[in-house]
């Protein structure tokens, strides 16, 4: 896969309901993940004690790696409105440089999402959003919050003159760009792409399997499709997105020794062929016969089609389901039960370490931190790292969560070997160096989902942290760099008020800081060299597979419902009162993403019935 520098992304523009959503849960106010309270040791004094920082009615919380901390705001400090004068910069290009450097990382295009907002560094959507209203700043979400202080977080708060500047943007009408220029931050736009048609990927898959595939390979063969978006007319670099995604996805699915890329067979890279075996998915999977069958049976995008093209395809491949759109195909393997089911993750913590030959004894080299504030949670988190018995270079982690403070086993610095814990996380290198998830229960059992109370996801609609999704995107680069809290707390702050052979087991358990970096600059680059072998760049502001999977699951306007179902805007519109209720209002509005799937077979049979390329169940 070729490199490709990522330029900024416009995202689409979203529907009107969503927006009076969002600006409802703006204007009521919304908490995130507060700090930790900690609860200090039987006579220590309250001087010692530490809380977590106040977020109440934030748009979405800060964790402490964001880098939200200049205060400078990129503002020239006369507050005017003048916005070409002069060799500094423009009012909007102050507003736009105070909003990424104190918002982007949790609300920027290329940001983390938090709250369903990814557009706070792109004026043009800003000033179209329920965030602004302009010539109205203290009526617009975005002034009052930050004039009131609510957001962004207290250490990253812009200067009086950047929010100056913000308030005369707004006052003055929050134009996107300076008088007589361009916008500021140009990116994303559409390209004119020559619209594929479905025969047309019959054919380049036909051949593809006729002159580039030995004929004992074609039944393992299958093919993910980029298509749709050409048809919608994406650019290069946006379509690169999912193209890192897919590469990234196959091999976070996969159970063999190698990294395997999915490889394009037509020019403009729009249809990759995968070889099932490549990543062992040739085995039964959730009663199916292979890990490819199973997502297809739940992918409702998934199309059987027919004609002599598909027909040779289908019985060379030997599947009535040879091709998949990719983001539809991803967001069915990262559903929990499935991806437990392709990536083979059992039904306990303790069969995992069996299955995976994993041994947690301080003797085999087990090291343990624990810290106050781990970002997803509201109380304190151990983590702890495992040794692979006949892997040395791969890694295996668990972190233990808790769901209060109240008792003194549920604090790992009152107890710090034998503390009780309400559930976890568990990261392990895969064969070939990705990362595989699981989430537990205190008694080990898998969950699909982590319980708010313990830890939360802050980038989720809900908060809710689920396995794999949640994690992937938390561990966009790797296991993440913590430091030690008890280890220091024990043996050099309070010794005498633990017993001798407690304080002897902190000492062997939670290392030194040196020793546990070590380990972890060790596995992140394991895993580093894993997306490098996979053509995954290491310098993306956002994580690919959760960026493709909350993309796809954003209503669709007219151009992408068209290019999903294969024909262009202008046919569609042209037969949308034929269509059930929910496509009706298309051209003017939206439809939810699960309306649009679950009427999807139906809505193919419309327009392909008696073509070449017909779907099976029209008939």
């Amino acid at each position: 896969m070729r490199p490709i520098t990522m330029p900024v992304i416009r995202p689409n523009n979203r529907s009107r309901e969503a927006a009076s959503a969002l600006l409802a849960f703006l204007l009521a106010g919304a908490s995130g993940c507060a700090g930790t309270d900690y609860r200090p040791l039987p006579g220590e004094d309250d001087e010692t004690s530490t809380t977590g920082n106040d977020t109440d009615g934030s748009w979405g919380d800060d964790d402490d790696d964001d880098d939200n901390t200049d205060t400078d705001g990129g503002s020239t400090g006369d507050g005017s409105g003048d916005s070409s004068g002069g060799d500094g910069p423009c009012l909007q290009e102050r507003v736009l440089e105070t909003l990424k450097t104190h918002c982007a990382s949790c609300h920027g295009i290329n940001g983390t999402k938090q709250k369903g907002i990814d557009y706070i560094d792109d004026l043009t959507e800003l000033a179209a959003s329920p965030l602004v209203i302009p010539g109205d700043p203290e009526n617009s979400p975005l002034f009052t919050k930050t004039v009131t202080g609510a957001m962004p977080p207290v250490e990253a708060k812009p200067h009086e003159d950047a929010i100056e500047d913000l308030r005369t943007w707004i006052e003055t009408g929050a134009e996107p760009w300076c008088d007589g220029g361009d916008d500021p931050d140009p990116g994303g736009g559409s390209c004119e792409n020559e619209f594929v048609h479905i025969t047309d990927i019959a054919k380049l898959i036909d051949d593809d399997l006729d002159l580039e595939v030995d004929a004992d390979d074609r039944p393992f063969t299958r093919y993910l499709t980029l298509v749709h978006h050409h048809n919608n007319n994406m650019c290069q670099d946006r379509l690169d997105r999912y193209r890192y995604a897919m590469s990234k996805l196959v091999n976070s699915l996969s159970r063999a020794p190698l990294v395997r890329q999915p490889l394009p067979i037509d020019d403009n890279q729009l249809i990759y062929r995968v070889d099932i075996r490549d990543y062992d998915w040739d085995r039964v999977a959730g009663g199916y016969s292979d890990a490819w069958e199973l997502v297809a049976a739940k992918n409702k995008l998934a199309i059987e089609w027919k004609g002599k093209l598909f027909d040779d395809v289908k019985i060379n491949t030997g599947t009535d389901f040879p091709l998949q759109p990719f983001d539809a195909f991803a967001e069915v393997a990262v559903r929990s039960d499935v991806y437990h089911e392709i990536v083979n993750i059992p039904h306990t913590s303790q069969q995992l370490k069996s299955d995976l030959g994993v041994s947690c004894n301080v003797d085999d080299g087990t090291m343990r931190a624990g810290f106050k504030d781990s970002g997803v949670s509201d109380f304190n988190r151990a983590i702890e790292r495992c040794q692979f018995e006949e892997a040395s270079n791969r890694a295996y982690w668990e972190s233990f969560d808790f769901g209060n403070d109240t008792l003194d086993c549920s604090s790992i610095f009152q107890e710090p070997i034998n503390f009780c814990k309400d559930g976890g996380e568990i990261i392990f290198s895969l064969a070939n160096g990705f990362q595989a998830y699981m989430i537990t229960d205190a008694a080990g059992n898998r969950l699909n989902e982590a319980p708010t109370g313990i830890v939360q996801d802050k980038n989720a609609p809900d908060n809710t942290v689920r396995n794999p999704l949640s994690c992937m995107s938390c561990h966009a680069e790797g296991i993440k760099e913590e430091q030690d809290e008890v280890r220091p707390f024990v043996l050099d702050e309070y010794p005498g008020n633990y017993p001798v052979d407690e304080v002897n087991a902190v000492d062997e358990l939670y290392v030194v800081h040196a020793e546990m970096d070590a380990v972890i600059a060790q596995d992140r680059g394991l895993f580093a060299a894993a997306l490098l072998s996979a053509g995954v760049p290491q310098d993306l502001e956002y994580e690919p597979i959760s960026w493709t999977v909350y993309d796809y699951d954003e209503p669709l306007d007219l151009d992408r419902a068209a290019a999903e179902i294969g024909v262009s805007p202008q046919y569609l519109q042209e037969r949308l009162a034929a269509l059930p209720d929910p496509f009706q209002g298309l051209g003017t509005e939206t439809i939810p993403r699960n309306q649009f799937n679950n009427h999807f077979q139906q809505i193919v049979c419309e327009f392909f019935f008696d073509l070449d390329a017909d779907p099976a169940q029209c008939e």
